[in-house]
């Protein structure tokens, strides 16, 4: 039910990268609906009232890329089920990357992040493009008909760094191929390509713009 170091970053025809980064340390302890900080957003933390910033950050060793400021990360405080907070990036195209750090606490957790979910009350539709943890077990969706699972991705109590690539409408008949990675050993080898994605597609046309992107911490 927790997550730390998210972050999406592209490359689209212009020469420079644009970057969206939470990694939640410049916030306030407590509520984090109509919070900022970060970099890369167009507007603040809204969604459901149990979103929170609290104090640890959730580590990796699987990569390296130092966390300043206080160490907090986005935990949910509600008990009856999923929910999530939303925030809306500044624009995002061409080839994507994003990676998130998110932790299960015990076997029913859920931790991850959604992409364009509806944002109706009570924040709990995780949509048709998202990748989360339950327990240990991941779960993913890019696109209608796509849903999957993936068993014992990550043990429950530990850091699972989670990577993924978007290549918006990059496709065959505006397909938007999509590959995601669950704990790669960036330190160990940085070329992200020698690892065996736990999932990839490239033929379904799931995605026209990034409009909103929720996080995912919710309690059993």
């Amino acid at each position: 039910r927790l997550l730390a170091g998210l972050v999406f970053c592209s490359s689209g025809a212009a020469a420079q990268a644009a970057v969206v980064l939470a990694d939640f340390n410049y916030l306030t302890i407590g509520g984090i609906n109509g919070q900022g900080g970060g970099s890369g957003w167009t507007g603040n933390w809204t969604g459901s009232a149990g979103g929170a910033v609290s104090a640890g950050d959730l580590t990796s060793p699987l990569y390296n890329v130092p966390q300043s400021g206080t160490a907090q990360h986005y935990r949910s405080v509600n008990a009856t089920g999923l929910r999530q907070n939303f925030r809306t990036p500044a624009s995002i195209t061409g080839t994507i990357w994003f990676s998130y750090l998110a932790k299960a606490e015990t076997a029913g957790d859920r931790a991850g992040l959604s992409i364009n979910s509806p944002t109706a009350t009570p924040f709990n539709d995780t949509g048709t493009a998202h990748a989360y943890l339950v327990g240990d077990t991941l779960n993913y969706q890019f696109g209608a008909g796509t849903a999957g699972t993936l068993s014992a991705a990550a043990p429950v109590g530990s850091n699972a760094l989670i990577v993924g690539k978007i290549d918006l409408n990059g496709g065959a008949a505006g397909a938007d191929p999509i590959t995601l990675w669950v704990n790669p050993d960036l330190v160990a080898n940085p070329d992200i390509n020698a690892y065996t994605p736990a999932y990839s597609n490239a033929s379904v046309d799931w995605l026209n713009s990034i409009d909103t992107i929720g996080a995912i911490a919710a309690r059993a």
